[in-house]
């Protein structure tokens, strides 16, 4: 409801504050961090272990919108509204992600540095 009006994005105007919107949506991945960092021992390694989280994903998040905004559809008109190739492809990305994370946790578990997860 509230992204309706900001739709569609054919300026940086109203991108901005529907990408403001989009990092009010609860992420998953984020809370699990967060949980971990809740969990590190004291205020400072958990500072610390989430801003290491914040700096890993910062690379891929550039390199996403940079591919986007170079190859995607509608580059250099200021259009971003998805195509359907790029929606696949986003799609099957995070299908891939799934089986690996799956595949990775019943082979054995995962050392993230905080101790071994079974």
């Amino acid at each position: 409801p509230l992204s309706a009006r900001l739709s569609p994005m054919k300026s940086a105007a109203t991108a901005y504050p529907l990408g403001l919107l989009w990092g009010l949506l609860p992420c998953g991945l984020v809370y699990t961090m967060l949980l971990w960092s809740l969990a590190s021992g004291g205020w400072w390694q958990g500072g610390a272990f989430f801003l290491c989280f914040g700096l890993g994903t910062l690379p891929t998040l550039l390199g996403v919108g940079y591919l986007v905004n170079r190859y995607g559809p509608g580059h250099g008109t200021g259009d971003y509204r998805g195509g359907q190739g790029w929606r696949k492809a986003a799609g099957a990305a995070v299908i891939v992600f799934g089986v690996w994370t799956v595949s990775v946790a019943l082979v054995g578990g995962v050392n993230v540095g905080m101790g071994h997860l079974p």
